[in-house]
């Protein structure tokens, strides 16, 4: 299945090696003690167009971050977050191994053009205090799929109109196969390639402990400074230009194949948001469809039925209470009144606004299945191309740097080499 060849038919549709939209930095560790336990905040800094920020934000903060972006740019590559941690998540090395790591996602949400759309919704989450957070969070969190969809309409407004939707899902379908084998072999690949890394590293040690080895014998075999001086000098500089890749080298391709699988990762999770989380919740959402027919169907054939004992609702209310969307809630505690026809309107207000979410719902998975089919599945295999190229020129240019060095250095120094050799032959 040629599910990357697929891809690159269609690759003149992506935007790749965008440029930066935004500046951050993630700077300044501080761990502090909560109320039920301990936790780090980190200074986030930048500017994202003519909007400055500056806060301190947990790392749950952050991952808060990530799943909205999800939910209001389905079907769009995220860049991944560091990885959890419970042990010794408050040593040095850790803390600023996650410092590096959110500083590294904030950029490359900013480094992408259709990420770094969500400007507003960045902004509000990275200028707001930790007091203020909570009540970000609170409004974002409540958004219905209407409002979602009509962001999405806005921010991808000029890919809708260039591209047309997939006619069906097979392009999803294959990708999905074809991510889930990818994946699979590059992590088997970073673990032979970790492998390798540490194997020339170790075989470095042993070659320097050698090269000292060798050094001290030459020393106290010919002390004279005339014996041995070449020999010695080339041990030393071709131990030091070795030292400066103890790997080789390798780690070049290490590091291409970690940011792939990331990559591939955060496209296969771009395609499960719409073919499985998406869909998901509008599985609920048409659920409460169904319980408010049927409820106006028994409101039209059985009369007026009095809970007011159970409930108490205030139709100024219902606003409120749609905030509930994400839970399939009784669907009786919007139906008090001892009004027939209050009762039948409240249960018509939350039918139609249950209607329209799904509407909505359906419209916004077309135009994320559009922008993604278009333009991040294109982009992921122009990425994946152009990167894996770059790494292996990188590490052939690396490693025949490093071997013309070295042979300019025996070259060198192997006259007088052989002279110090001679003189010492002589000696014997």
């Amino acid at each position: 299945m040629d599910v990357v060849g697929s891809f690159e038919s269609t690759a003149a549709c992506s935007s790749v090696g965008m440029p930066v939209f935004g500046q951050v930095t993630v700077t300044e560790p501080v761990s502090e003690q909560g109320q039920m336990s301990k936790y780090t905040t980190y200074l986030v800094e930048g500017c994202l167009g003519s909007q400055h920020f500056s806060a301190r934000k947990r790392y749950s903060d952050f991952e808060w971050l990530r799943k909205v972006l999800a939910v209001h740019i389905p079907g769009i590559m995220l860049p991944a977050l560091p990885v959890k941690q419970y042990r010794q998540r408050f040593g040095s090395e850790f803390i600023e191994g996650r410092r590096v790591g959110l500083e590294n996602f904030l950029r490359r949400l900013l480094r992408r053009e259709r990420t770094a759309r969500t400007a507003p919704l960045l902004v509000r989450f990275l200028s707001a205090s930790s007091a203020e957070l909570e009540e970000v969070k609170k409004e974002i969190d409540g958004r219905t799929l209407k409002e979602i969809r009509n962001e999405f309409n806005v921010m991808f407004a000029h890919e809708l109109e260039s591209c047309k939707p997939p006619s069906d899902d097979t392009k999803f379908a294959d990708a999905r196969v074809f991510l889930k084998s990818h994946i699979a072999q590059l992590q088997q690949s970073i673990v032979a390639v970790a492998k390798l890394c540490q194997t020339h590293e170790n075989m470095m040690l042993a070659a320097s402990a050698a090269h000292t080895r060798l050094s001290v014998l030459f020393r106290v075999s010919f002390p004279s400074e005339s014996h041995g001086e070449g020999i010695l000098k080339v041990l030393d500089e071709h131990n030091s230009i070795c030292n400066e890749s103890p790997s080789g080298h390798f780690e070049v391709v290490l590091a291409s194949l970690q940011d792939e699988l990331s990559e591939a990762q955060s496209l296969e999770e771009a395609i499960e948001s719409l073919v499985s989380t998406l869909p998901r919740r509008l599985v609920d959402v048409r659920k409460r469809v169904t319980a408010f027919k049927a409820e106006k169907a028994r409101l039209l054939r059985k009369g007026q039925t009095d809970t007011s004992e159970y409930f108490n609702l205030d139709p100024d209310d219902m606003p409120k209470r749609q905030r509930k969307r994400d839970k399939l809630f009784n669907v009786l505690e919007v139906f008090q009144s001892k009004n027939r026809t209050m009762q039948l309107a409240n249960v018509q207000w939350w039918l139609e606004k249950h209607i329209e979410e799904v509407s909505c719902g359906e419209e916004l998975i077309n135009m994320a299945r559009t922008v993604c089919a278009s333009y991040e599945m294109p982009a992921y295999a122009s990425m994946k191309l152009g990167t894996f190229r770059t790494s292996f020129e990188q590490m052939a240019d690396r490693k025949a740097g490093t071997s013309k060095r070295l042979a300019d250095v025996w070259s060198t120094a192997a006259p007088k080499s052989g002279q110090s050799m001679s003189s010492a032959a002589s000696c014997v």
